[in-house]
């Protein structure tokens, strides 16, 4: 199992409010389901190790250095770095979907935390652009995804391209996305969060 995870999510202050605000712009009825959002370092080294063993199974021939190149598609490396530290471990990544008036999440076309090319967030439109015909399920799909990112870029979330359910704000990735030279948030405690 992994270890060190809550069972409850917590999130910075400003992550909260802005979550708030985007939720007020969703048709009526709708809501966010937040997955995950603070993780312990230690629950990340769990994550990051449970699926380069995963990987390792399906790619026995692989090298170490190429298992780790293969994870960091999904899972951000574990770090203890000030500087540095996952998104996760900052407070200010959160993991989230729509479901709709009736509770029902919203089809978007993988699970949460399926890793594979059809969780990238864009796998669709690169559909469209290859020129392919998409199905009437594949545009809902498509349609679905483009809500949760259009309500959260709008309110200054970044998104992680490889997940259409990542969302940052604050940390060092949406600093990168940002172009800022300095992220808001580095890796903290619980207590500064808010429970969501």
């Amino acid at each position: 199992g992994l270890k060190n995870s809550f069972p409850v999510c917590y999130t910075r202050e400003s992550v909260y409010e802005k979550l708030i605000k985007a939720s007020e712009l969703l048709p009526d009825g709708y809501k966010f389901v937040i997955f995950d959002a603070y993780r312990p370092i230690e629950l990340q080294q769990s994550l990051f190790d449970s699926y380069k063993e995963k990987l390792r199974k399906e790619n026995p021939f692989l090298s170490e250095e190429e298992l780790i190149k293969l994870t960091l598609n999904f899972v951000a490396l574990p770090s203890y770095d000030e500087n540095k530290p996952s998104p996760h471990s900052t407070g200010g990544a959160i993991d989230l979907s729509i479901c709709d008036n009736k509770g029902r999440l919203l089809n978007m076309g993988t699970y949460f935390d399926e890793m594979c090319d059809k969780a990238n967030t864009r796998y669709y439109e690169e559909k469209i652009e290859r020129g392919e015909i998409l199905s009437d399920e594949e545009l809902t799909i498509l349609k679905n995804r483009r809500l949760l990112f259009n309500l959260m870029t709008y309110f200054d979330f970044t998104n992680f391209s490889n997940e259409w359910w990542h969302y940052d704000f604050g940390d060092q990735l949406w600093a990168y996305h940002k172009e800022k030279k300095y992220a808001i948030y580095g890796r903290t405690k619980p207590k500064f969060f808010f429970y969501i």
